[in-house]
C-alpha cells in the first residue's frame, strides 16, 4: 500500500522579507513565495513594524500563493512551523497588537540600560539567563521602558509575544514562546527551566503578561476557524512552538557537532557556533540551548545588510550589480590576483552604521571611513565595506571561539545573500584566516523550520535526512596568507579606531540630544 504523501508549510519572518515554503515531509520542496516587508527608523531611535501589515498580509498572500497549483495538498497538511526575527509585540485581551512592533535595532532603551547596568550584577544575570543586558535586542529593557514611560499600554498588555508567537496566536489563539526565543528576553531562568521569579520580582514585572515555554518541536495548538478563513489553511492543522529564525537557519544548514561554526551573512549577519558546554559561553553572545549538552552562540552584527544598502544608495547601484554580474564569472583565484591591495593600503571601514551589537555592543557606535584620500574611488570604499564587516566577524570569532579554547577553523555559508558574492567571501576567508565552505541551499531558514515541523508533527524520525535533501556543497574558499598577513596588520588598527573613538561616539550622541 502507498503511503500517503504529507506536506509542511515553514514560515520565516525576516527583517525585510517574509518567506513561505511547502515541503513535502520527504524534504523535497514543492513551492516557494515571499513577499517584502518594512521597517521604521524614527529619529529618536525607534525602530519598529506593524505586525498585521508587514507580516500576517504578507505570510497570508505567501500561503495564497503558494497553494494556487497546489490545492491538494490542503488537504494532506502536516503541520505548520515559524521561525522569526527578533522583535516584541505587545497583544491586548483581543489579541490586537497596542503598539507597533519593537524591532531588535530600536535604540529607546538606551538611557534606561546604562541606568540598569550600573546597578545589576553582570555575572549573576549572566548565570541566570546566559545573556546580558543589552538594548534592542532583550525583551526586558524594551518591557521596562514601557512600564517606565508610557504605563497605560503596559497595564493593556495582556501577553508580550515575539513574531513567531505573534502568528502562532493569530493560527490558533494560543500564546506561546519557543525555547530559542527565552534567550532574547533575560527573564527566563535557564537551569529552572521557567521564568525567572527572582529577575521578575526584582523588576516587579507580571508573570502572567508572559507566555508559555514550549520546545521548538511542541505543538502549541491548531489552525482555527478564523484563521482558516483567511489563509485558506483547513482547521485543525497543528501548528509548532517554532524558534528563532538563525536556530531554523543553523539546523536547515545541516549544522549539529559541536564547534560546527556557521555565519550566516544578511542583513544582520550571524555568527553562529555550537558549544558542548555551558561554562564555555560568553557574553557578549545571544545563547540558548540547541539539544541536549549543546549550547548555540550567537554574535549579531546589524551593519552588513544596511552598510551594503547605504553604498548602493550613495553611489552607482547599476555599476555595482555589474560587478558582482562579472566577479560572478571569475574563478575565487582570478578574483583574488586581480584584487586591489588589502584596505586599500590604509582604507578602513568600521560597520557600526546603526550601531552595534557583538562584540561591542554600543548603541552610540558610527560607521566611520578612515584613511580617505583623493586616490579613494567608490570601488576602495566598496572594498573598505566589505572589509570592515569581516573584520568584524573575525573580532567575534576571536572572542567566541579562540578564548574559549575552541579554535575556528572553517566556515558554514549558506550561498544566499552575500554568501553568494565570491568577492565577499574570499575577503572574509582572508581576513578571517578561515576556509569558507558555502553549501546552496532552498532557503535555510524555511528548510530548518520545515524540518522542525515536521519532526514535532510526527511526519518524520529524524531531521537530517529531511535537511540532506536541500542542502548541498558549493564554492570553497581558502584564505590566501599573503593577504591574510596584511590584514593582519589593518585588523589591529580597525580595533584601535574603535577604542578611540568610543567616548566620542557618546559626546556626538549629547551633542544630537542637545540640538533637538
Amino acid at each position: 500500500m502507498t503511503k500517503k504523501t504529507r506536506f509542511i508549510i515553514a514560515i520565516d519572518i525576516g527583517t525585510t522579507r517574509c518567506k513561505t515554503a511547502l515541503f513535502k515531509s520527504s524534504g523535497e520542496l514543492v513551492a516557494y513565495a515571499s513577499s517584502s516587508s518594512n521597517i521604521t527608523f524614527s529619529p529618536d531611535g525607534k525602530v519598529e513594524a506593524d505586525a498585521d501589515a508587514q507580516w500576517w498580509k504578507p505570510i497570508v498572500k505567501n500561503i495564497k500563493e503558494i497553494f494556487k497549483n497546489k490545492k491538494s495538498a490542503l488537504k494532506n497538511l502536516a503541520g505548520i512551523g515559524i521561525s522569526c526575527t527578533n522583535a516584541l509585540v505587545f497583544i491586548d485581551n483581543n489579541g490586537k497588537p497596542l503598539v507597533p512592533a519593537v524591532m531588535q535595532f530600536d535604540k529607546r532603551t538606551t538611557d534606561l540600560v546604562n541606568s540598569y547596568s550600573k546597578r545589576l550584577n553582570p555575572e549573576e544575570l549572566f548565570e541566570i539567563t546566559l545573556n546580558r543586558l543589552t538594548v534592542g535586542s532583550s525583551a526586558l529593557p524594551t518591557i521596562l521602558w514601557f512600564k517606565e514611560n508610557a504605563r497605560s499600554i503596559y497595564k493593556k498588555t495582556a501577553k508580550f509575544l515575539y513574531p513567531t508567537g505573534y502568528i502562532n496566536f493569530k493560527l490558533t489563539g494560543n500564546p506561546s514562546i519557543d525555547i530559542s526565543r527565552t534567550g532574547t528576553t533575560l527573564m527566563y531562568d535557564t537551569k529552572g527551566k521557567n521564568w525567572s521569579k527572582e529577575l521578575l520580582n526584582y523588576f516587579e514585572l507580571d508573570e502572567d503578561k508572559l507566555p508559555p515555554v514550549y520546545n521548538s518541536t511542541d505543538v502549541i495548538g491548531t489552525v482555527n476557524a478564523k484563521a482558516s478563513k483567511e489563509t485558506g489553511i483547513p482547521e485543525g492543522v497543528p501548528v509548532i512552538a517554532g524558534s528563532m529564525d538563525t536556530f531554523s537557519a543553523v539546523i536547515g544548514l545541516g549544522a549539529e557537532k559541536p564547534n560546527d561554526t556557521v555565519l550566516i551573512p544578511g542583513t544582520v549577519a550571524r555568527l553562529c557556533k555550537i558549544i558542548s558546554g555551558r561554562g564555555l559561553l560568553k557574553d557578549p553572545f545571544i545563547n540558548f540551548e540547541y539539544g541536549k549538552k549543546r549550547f548555540l552562540s550567537i554574535a549579531c552584527m546589524d551593519g552588513m545588510g544596511t552598510s551594503y544598502k547605504w553604498y548602493a544608495e550613495t553611489f552607482n547601484k547599476k555599476e555595482l550589480l555589474q560587478r558582482e554580474k562579472n566577479i560572478k564569472k571569475k574563478s575565487a583565484k582570478k578574483e583574488t590576483e586581480e584584487a586591489i591591495p588589502p584596505c586599500s593600503d590604509g582604507l578602513i571601514y568600521l560597520p557600526y552604521i546603526t550601531g552595534e551589537r557583538s562584540p561591542i555592543w554600543d548603541p552610540y557606535a558610527h560607521g566611520v571611513i578612515f584613511g580617505l584620500s583623493p586616490n579613494c574611488k567608490s570601488k576602495n570604499i566598496y572594498q573598505s565595506i566589505i572589509e570592515g564587516c569581516a573584520f568584524a566577524v573575525k573580532m567575534n570569532i576571536e572572542i567566541m571561539s579562540d578564548e574559549a579554547g575552541l579554535k575556528t577553523k572553517s566556515l558554514i555559508v549558506p550561498e544566499t545573500g552575500f554568501g553568494s558574492y565570491p568577492e565577499w567571501m574570499q575577503i572574509f576567508a582572508d581576513v578571517t584566516g578561515c576556509e569558507i565552505q558555502t553549501l546552496t541551499t532552498n532557503d535555510p531558514e524555511c528548510t530548518g523550520t520545515a524540518a522542525l515541523t515536521a519532526e514535532g508533527t510526527g511526519a518524520i524520525k529524524d531531521r537530517t535526512s529531511f535537511v540532506k535533501k536541500n542542502i548541498k556543497k558549493g564554492t570553497n574558499y581558502r584564505p590566501d596568507k599573503n593577504r591574510n598577513m596584511a590584514y593582519n596588520s589593518f585588523y589591529i588598527l580597525y580595533k584601535k579606531i574603535y577604542d578611540d573613538l568610543r567616548s566620542d561616539f557618546r559626546i556626538l550622541n549629547e551633542i544630537r540630544k542637545n540640538l533637538k
